[in-house]
């Protein structure tokens, strides 16, 4: 659905059904981050109202990035992307060296009294570099060695990512990479050979540095013996606790100690046991609109501007795996990943990027109307 913004010299129109969608998952996260957190602020002391303040403050940046992405024209990006490169690249470096440690992994570098994981800007960088790089040089869709090329930037975050460890985010990197070159129209077997080199050197990695991917051995391996972990069984306590309506909001038990990072890793089981499985079936669609709204606008820029076309289904792919591999994992059909819920799970770094991204998508989508309505 669109609507004009009444200004009749531009007849600039307004994707109001991809903002509406947006928004909604983002202030229900609000809402369910809330509800997963304010019983740990009770339990430590720790005043409710500046736990809301805190999320207000992370709700408004967020916000803001939305509309700075609608605003810009993504072609501005194409002047700075190779210092976006360097940039992201130093910044997973320095992950390294000043990073935050939790659970076995360093992926955070603390900001004050904030967070800030780079793989989120990661996966930005990185959809911008492909387009802007495969847009530039279309004649790389048919020569390997200088398709190769290409691929050596998003290999190299790959790395960065999954020695962390941050396998889901590596993960993301690869399909969303592997993704658009395949819109872009490079051979299937230009795609094939890059493929089974990043599963091999993923193996080797896995093999070679094994107190690094330890706990991500035994997962994988419990996962095969058909053995469940603690979180996943106490996710599916949740999710069969929900029914068809839920508990309602701020009213779930498995919060209080029993699910592990419900605010984060396991948001989707929370929602389903409070808000029940009618409305879980409702973000489930919400994330499929907003796929499938990212494809629809690359297919129609795919002719007249190749750059943006790329562009879109980079976001597409990006909302669809983060947000698939998520519920995969609090349905128990993968092992867990440490993956969040997109626009929902509570984490600055994800719903800014998340939303800016968003907001480069409605800019996308409102250009696109000038050869289609839909």
């Amino acid at each position: 659905m669109f609507i004009s913004t009444m200004l009749e010299k531009s007849q600039k129109k307004v994707d109001f059904s991809l903002i509406a969608i947006t928004f909604l998952l983002t202030f229900l996260g609000f809402l369910m981050s809330y509800s997963a957190l304010f019983y740990k602020y009770n339990l430590h002391g720790i005043s409710t109202i500046k736990f809301i303040m805190k999320e207000l403050i992370r709700l408004g940046i967020s916000l803001l990035a939305f509309f700075v992405g609608r605003s810009l024209d993504p072609k501005l990006y194409r002047k700075y992307i190779k210092i976006g490169i360097l940039f992201v690249s130093s910044l997973l470096i320095l992950t390294f060296i000043l990073g935050t440690r939790r659970l076995g992994a360093i992926r955070w570098i603390r900001l004050g009294f904030l967070s800030f994981q780079p793989s989120e800007l990661a996966k930005l960088i990185l959809i911008l570099y492909l387009a802007d790089s495969i847009a530039s040089h279309k004649e790389s869709l048919k020569n390997f060695r200088e398709f190769v090329k290409i691929l050596l930037f998003p290999v190299i975050i790959f790395l960065l990512v999954a020695i962390q460890p941050n396998l889901s985010t590596a993960l993301i990197i690869f399909i969303v990479t592997l993704g658009i070159i395949y819109v872009a129209g490079v051979r299937i077997s230009f795609i094939v050979i890059p493929t089974f080199i990043s599963i091999l050197f993923a193996f080797l990695l896995i093999f070679t540095m094994p107190g690094k991917f330890r706990h991500v051995k035994n997962r994988v391996t419990n996962f095969l013996k058909g053995n469940e972990t603690y979180q996943v069984k106490q996710a599916r306590i949740a999710i069969s606790q929900g029914g068809l309506f839920g508990k309602g909001i701020g009213k779930g038990t498995q919060k209080y100690l029993y699910l592990p990072y419900a605010e984060n890793d396991f948001m989707f089981a929370l929602i389903a046991e409070e808000l029940g499985v009618v409305s879980v079936i409702f973000i489930i669609l919400c994330y499929a609109f907003l796929t499938i709204k990212g494809f629809l606008v690359s297919r129609r820029h795919i002719q007249a501007k190749f750059y943006y076309a790329l562009i879109a289904a980079g976001i597409s792919l990006i909302i669809f795996t983060s947000s698939a591999i998520h519920i995969a994992v609090n349905l128990g059909l993968i092992p867990p990943t440490g993956q969040t819920l997109p626009l929902l799970s509570v984490g600055g770094s994800s719903l800014t990027i998340n939303l800016f991204a968003l907001g480069m998508l409605e800019y996308l989508s409102e250009d696109a109307m000038k050869y289609e309505i839909f």
